[in-house]
């Protein structure tokens, strides 16, 4: 069933001649259709009426989710730290940003009378306030989510996703039964 150098087969091999129980907490065997999966293994020996060992039995465990899960924690521990870069990036860009703001609005006070310099100073304003957007939103993804359940007409809500899929709906010739009733009740057959 399992090719001969596969971890599960060498296992099984060892514990045939030593009579010894073997044991892998991760080993990655292919199944038959090509995927790969990975597996905790222990093997132990069987022992016929004379005592000596006659067969070897597996056990095989699939633990390829628990793996998923792993990677999937081990991904969101880099994207944690990516965050907390980028949050003291952000604060360490915002510092400047203020200082020149304030600059430009002092700036903008001094010059007032120059309508030339009005329109530039401006223009800096509105830039720093848009490189403030941008830092607010990047320091948004690092913050955490905090849910807040708030009440739902789920009739209103379940309208709405009725008529947004009416279309393709009409397409694959599915009808809402619903629209089909309240048609009945405006025009009864005879």
């Amino acid at each position: 069933m399992f090719p001969a150098e596969t971890s599960l087969a060498r296992h099984l091999s060892d514990t045939l001649t030593t009579g010894e129980s073997r044991s892998e907490a991760e080993a990655l065997v292919e199944t038959p259709d090509g995927r790969s999966m990975h597996v905790s293994i222990v093997t132990a020996p069987l022992a016929g009426k004379s005592g000596a060992v006659t067969a070897a039995v597996a056990v095989v465990r699939d633990i390829t989710r628990l793996y998923q899960l792993e990677a999937e924690m081990r991904r969101g521990e880099t994207l944690a730290a990516a965050g907390q870069i980028a949050m003291g990036l952000a604060h360490e860009i915002r510092n400047p940003l203020g200082a020149i703001r304030g600059t430009v609005q002092l700036l903008k006070r001094e010059l007032a009378d120059e309508a030339r310099w009005g329109e530039y100073t401006d223009v800096l304003l509105k830039e720093v306030d848009r490189v403030n957007r941008i830092i607010e939103m990047l320091l948004d993804l690092g913050r955490p989510v905090a849910l807040r359940p708030v009440p739902l007409n789920i009739h209103q809500l379940l309208e709405r996703v009725a008529l947004m899929s009416e279309g393709t709906a009409a397409e694959r010739g599915v009808t809402d039964r619903e629209a089909l009733r309240s048609e009945h009740a405006a025009h009864p057959r005879g």
